[in-house]
C-alpha cells in the first residue's frame, strides 16, 4: 500500500492544524520570553588596553621582527591577565575573596591577531560590579606586568563607566524570542506529524483512499434534527428524531445519501449483490442511523428493501423506525416465531424492517446457525436489497456475519476514528474472507459548499 504522501497533502495536514499550530508557537515563545524577563540580568563592562613597543634604537620606527615580538607579547599578556596571580589581588580589591574562580569565569579577554589592542570584558548581576571588575583587572593587570618583567609598555586607554553599561546584556529580549518562535515552530510541525502518523483520523476521501485502500462511497456530516420529528417520532426518542423522511425526498441530507446510494448500486449492479452488513470499528459511530437513512434512500428509489437489525447485544433499530421490539430475528432464530411474523411494514413504501427482538444470552452462537442462511435465502427472493445492521467489530458478530452476506459496508466516525483502529479491524474482516464493498465516511466536518445544510 502506497501511503506516500505528495507536497498538497502536506500543505493539507498543516492548513488542517493550523491553530495547533499557531498555538504551539505562541506558547513556546511566550514561555521562552518570560524564562528570558524570570532570568537574572547581566551587565558587561570594557576595558581597551594598548601594548606599545619602544624601539631600542629610539628612532620611532619598528621593524616587522620587532611587531611580530610584540605580537607574541601579547600572548603572554592575555595569559597573565586571567592568570590565579592577577585574579587574586582583583578579588581582595573588589571585596571578592571567595570567588576567583567565579572571577574566571566572568572576565574575558580578546584580541586582534593584527592589532596590539587587548580587550577586557567583565560581566556582573549589576553594572558597579562589573565596572569595578574590569577596572580593577587592568589596572592590576599592568601592575604586575610591569613587577614581572619590568616592562611599563601597557596603556589603558580609557576605563569602563557606569553609566556606559546600564542595559542589560544578557538574557536578550529579542535573541530568546527569536530562538523560541524558531523551536515553536519545529515543534508545533514535529507534534502535528507525530498525531498524523499515530493518532490520525479518517476524516477525508484523500485518507481513507490512500491509508485503507478501500473504495470511498461517500460521507455524511452530523446530521441535525429532522423534520419527521414533529410527525410521528417521540420527541424523546434520541434515534428517530435524525431519520430523514419521505417528505424531506429533496433535502441535502437525502442528497448526500443519494450520492452513497448511487455508489453502491454501482458496485451491486457490478458484482451482483443483494445482501449487505453494515458495521463500524466501536460504538457510537453512527452505524445503525447511517444503515436506517441509507435503507431510506434506497426504498425511495424504488428498491424494496429490508433493514435487519442484528446487533443481538445493544440494537436500537427499533427506536430508529419506532417500531415493535417484541418479536424479531432471536426469536426466529430460536424457532419460535416464523420469518413472515417478524417482517413489519414501515411509514416508507418499500421499506421493511425485522427488529433484533428480546437480546439472547448467546449472540454469536445464535448468529451462526443454518436458520439464518435459510432466512437470507428466502428474503433473497422476495427483496431487492437486504441491509443488515451489526454490532462493531469489537465483538466478533459482525466477523462471522461477514461470510453469509455478498459484502460488507465499513463505517468511519470521521470525528473519532483513528486510522489504526480502522486498519486492525477492516484486517479482521480480510482476514475471515469478507468482501468490503466501501467505506463510508460519517460526521464528517461540514463543507462551506454545504453551508445551506444547516
Amino acid at each position: 500500500m502506497n501511503q506516500s504522501l505528495t507536497l498538497k497533502e502536506l500543505f493539507q495536514i498543516l492548513q488542517n492544524h493550523f491553530w495547533l499550530i499557531l498555538s504551539i508557537i505562541f506558547l513556546v515563545t511566550a514561555s521562552g520570553i518570560i524564562l528570558s524577563l524570570s532570568l537574572p540580568k547581566e551587565y558587561e563592562a570594557k576595558v581597551d588596553l594598548l601594548v606599545n613597543y619602544s624601539p631600542e634604537n629610539n628612532q620611532g620606527s619598528l621593524s616587522v621582527g620587532e611587531v611580530e615580538t610584540n605580537l607574541r607579547l601579547i600572548s603572554t599578556y592575555k595569559y597573565i591577565l586571567k592568570s590565579p596571580r592577577v585574579l587574586e589581588i582583583v578579588a581582595e580589591r573588589t571585596e571578592e575573596n571567595d570567588n576567583v574562580q567565579c572571577l574566571n569565569e566572568q572576565i574575558s579577554v580578546t584580541s586582534s591577531s593584527d592589532s596590539q589592542i587587548i580587550s577586557i570584558t567583565a560581566t556582573a548581576l549589576n553594572p558597579n560590579q562589573a565596572v569595578d571588575i574590569v577596572n580593577n583587572t587592568a589596572e592590576t593587570f599592568k601592575e604586575e606586568t610591569y613587577n614581572l618583567m619590568q616592562i611599563d609598555n601597557i596603556q589603558i586607554l580609557s576605563y569602563a563607566q557606569e553609566q556606559d553599561s546600564t542595559t542589560p546584556v544578557k538574557p536578550s529580549l529579542i535573541l530568546s524570542a527569536g530562538i523560541s518562535f524558531t523551536i515553536g515552530i519545529f515543534l508545533a510541525i514535529l507534534i502535528v506529524f507525530i498525531r498524523e502518523a499515530f493518532f490520525t483520523k479518517l476524516n477525508n476521501q484523500e485518507k481513507v483512499e490512500r491509508m485503507l485502500n478501500a473504495p470511498y462511497l461517500g460521507s455524511v456530516p452530523k446530521l441535525p434534527p429532522q423534520s419527521n420529528l414533529n410527525n410521528k417520532h417521540s420527541p424523546n426518542n434520541t434515534y428517530s428524531k435524525f431519520l430523514i423522511s419521505s417528505s424531506e425526498a429533496n433535502s441535502p441530507a437525502m442528497e448526500l445519501y443519494r450520492e452513497i446510494r448511487t455508489n453502491i448500486q454501482f458496485l451491486l449492479k457490478k458484482e451482483k449483490t443483494k445482501v449487505l452488513l453494515v458495521t463500524s470499528s466501536g460504538a457510537s459511530e453512527g452505524k445503525s442511523l447511517t444503515t436506517g437513512n441509507l435503507a431510506i434512500s434506497m426504498a425511495m428509489d424504488g428498491v424494496k428493501t429490508v433493514v435487519i437489525d442484528m446487533d443481538l447485544r445493544k440494537g436500537v433499530g427499533s427506536q430508529l423506525f419506532h417500531l415493535p421490539s417484541k418479536k424479531g430475528i432471536s426469536n426466529y432464530l430460536h424457532g419460535i416465531t416464523p420469518l413472515n411474523e417478524i417482517i413489519q411494514r414501515t411509514d416508507i413504501p418499500k421499506l421493511f424492517f425485522i427488529s433484533a427482538g428480546p437480546l439472547p444470552p448467546n449472540p454469536t452462537e445464535l448468529l451462526s446457525s443454518d436458520r439464518l442462511s435459510s432466512m437470507i435465502n428466502t428474503l433473497k427472493k422476495e427483496v431487492d436489497l437486504i441491509l443488515i445492521d451489526t454490532p462493531p467489530l469489537i465483538v466478533s458478530d459482525a466477523a462471522v456475519l461477514s461470510s453469509r452476506v455478498d459484502g460488507c459496508l465499513f463505517l468511519i466516525n470521521a470525528r473519532k476514528t483513528r486510522m489504526e483502529t480502522a486498519k486492525k479491524n477492516l484486517n479482521k474482516l480480510n482476514r475471515v474472507g469478507a468482501n468490503i464493498i466501501g467505506v463510508i465516511l460519517n460526521k464528517t466536518k461540514k463543507e462551506k459548499s454545504q453551508t445551506y445544510y444547516y
